[in-house]
C-alpha cells in the first residue's frame, strides 16, 4: 500500500484553447483523444481498495481540458457513487462548458472543487492570450452561470479562478479581479512558468537544483493512454514509470523505473534526464511567482511586479 498524495487524471488530451503558453498546439506530438471508460474505473478501482489517498482526484490535469472530456460526468457519477469520501477536483478554461454540466455538477454535489482558468478579459486580451477574441466572453458566461447556480444552491463547490500575469498585461488581470475577486473563494495570480520549457525566459533557472516533490510525495499522474508519468510538464511522456492498462499501481511504484527517478531525485540528480534539466519548479532558490492570493481565511496581496 502507498500513500498518494494526489490523484491527477489526464482523462483528454482534447483541448479548445490555444493558450499562448502552453505546448498543447506546438509540441504535443500525442493524439487527441480521451481516457476509455475501462481504464479509467481500473485505476480508480484499484487505487481505491489498494492504496491511500491523502489528497483530490483531480480532472483537467494534462494536455486536455476538462470541458472537452465528453464522458466527464459520468467519470464524475462514477467517483460520487462509489468513492463518496474522495474530494473531487477540477479545472477548465470554461469556453465550452455546459450549462446543463453546471446544473449536474451543483445540483448532484459532483464536484468539490472547481478552478476556472482565465487569462484574459478585454477582447484584445483574449485574442492575445488564446488566439481567439471571442473565447474570454463565452467564458465568462459559463463562468457567470456557474456562481450564480451554486450560491443559489448554498455554495456546495468551492470555486476558484486562477490567472496570469504576462508581461504584456494591458489591465486584463486587474479587470479579472475587479469582477471576480469577491465571487469566488479561491483566487491566484502567478507569474507564467515555462511549461514544458517553453518561453524559458518567463521564470530564471538557478544552478543550483533541489528534490522534486511530485517524485518524493507519490503523486500519481495518470495519462490518457493509462502511462503514468513524472509530471504534468511530460507533455510527450518522456518520464514513463510505467502503464496501468496492464500494471497495478503498486508494480508501477515498486519498479525498477520509478526507482531510477527517485534515486536521481534523491542525489540531486535529476538533470540527467532531458525533461527535468531545464524544470523551474526545482529552482532551489525562492522565487515570487505567486503574486497575489486569496484564500477564505485572508487576502494575500504581494503586490510584486514581473
Amino acid at each position: 500500500m502507498f500513500e498518494l498524495r494526489s490523484l491527477a487524471l489526464e482523462t483528454t488530451t482534447v483541448c479548445n484553447s490555444k493558450c499562448v503558453v502552453c505546448p498543447h498546439d506546438t509540441l504535443l506530438e500525442r493524439p487527441l483523444t480521451h481516457m476509455t471508460t475501462d481504464l479509467f474505473e481500473k485505476v480508480m478501482w484499484d487505487v481505491y481498495r489498494n492504496h491511500r489517498l491523502m489528497g483530490p482526484v483531480g480532472f483537467g490535469g494534462g494536455m486536455g481540458d476538462a470541458g472537452c472530456d465528453k464522458h466527464l460526468l459520468e467519470r464524475l457519477r462514477f467517483v460520487r457513487r462509489n468513492m463518496p469520501e474522495y474530494q473531487i477536483d477540477a479545472s477548465s478554461n470554461m469556453a465550452l462548458w455546459k450549462r446543463d454540466w453546471t446544473d449536474a455538477v451543483v445540483g448532484e454535489r459532483l464536484m468539490d472543487k472547481m478552478r476556472f482558468s482565465l487569462l484574459a478579459y478585454t477582447d484584445a486580451g483574449s485574442l492575445r492570450m488564446y488566439k481567439r477574441a471571442d473565447q474570454v466572453r463565452k467564458a465568462c458566461e459559463a463562468i457567470d452561470y456557474f456562481l450564480e447556480r451554486n450560491r443559489a444552491a448554498g455554495n456546495p463547490v468551492t470555486t476558484e479562478i486562477y490567472t496570469l500575469l504576462v508581461p504584456e498585461d494591458e489591465g486584463d488581470v486587474e479587470g479579472i479581479k475587479a469582477r471576480y475577486w469577491d465571487q469566488v473563494d479561491l483566487f491566484e495570480v502567478w507569474r507564467p512558468h515555462s511549461w514544458a520549457n517553453l518561453f524559458p525566459e518567463l521564470r530564471t533557472l538557478t544552478a543550483g537544483r533541489m528534490r522534486c516533490s511530485k517524485i518524493a510525495a507519490f503523486d500519481l499522474l495518470v495519462c490518457v493512454d493509462g502511462d503514468v508519468t513524472s509530471c504534468t510538464m511530460d507533455i510527450n511522456h518522456q518520464n514513463v514509470y510505467g502503464n496501468l492498462n496492464h500494471q497495478t499501481v503498486e508494480e508501477v511504484f515498486a519498479g525498477k523505473a520509478f526507482a531510477a527517478y527517485v534515486e536521481a531525485n534523491e542525489a540531486g540528480d535529476l538533470g540527467r534526464f532531458d525533461l527535468c534539466r531545464n524544470c523551474v519548479f526545482i529552482n532551489d532558490q525562492k522565487q515570487e511567482v505567486l503574486l497575489e492570493a486569496k484564500s477564505r481565511e485572508r487576502d494575500e496581496r504581494f503586490k510584486v511586479g514581473i
